[in-house]
């Protein structure tokens, strides 16, 4: 299923909220793009945050624009292998029930 528009922006943030990882930066979640979601924020503000969380973002602008290019290359066997148990889970509920969302933009 590939999104557009306000319906993208509301799947997105559902779907970041699902990584157990990101649940601290949602105090902020506004600054951090993650709800409402900004793709472009988000991109801009992670050179701080875990490697997990990175991972986790790498995939989450994946999805937000796939065939964008980024300095992040998400890897769904290396993520698989790396991430925890919940970050995980949220990972293979996605690939249970896959989106993209179109014309977005991570710049």
């Amino acid at each position: 299923m590939v999104l557009t528009g306000d319906d993208a922006c509301c799947k997105m943030a559902a779907l970041a909220k699902t990584f157990p990882s990101l649940g601290p930066r949602f105090c902020n979640g506004a600054e951090y793009g993650l709800d409402p979601w900004d793709a472009a924020k988000r991109a801009s503000c992670v050179a701080t945050w875990t490697s997990q969380e990175q991972q986790i973002v790498d995939f989450l602008l994946s999805v937000w624009n796939p065939g964008a290019e980024r300095g992040g290359v998400f890897n769904f066997v290396d993520a698989a292998a790396a991430l925890d148990v919940g970050d995980r889970a949220a990972l293979v509920a996605w690939a249970l029930e896959p989106f993209t969302c179109s014309g977005g933009s991570d710049e």
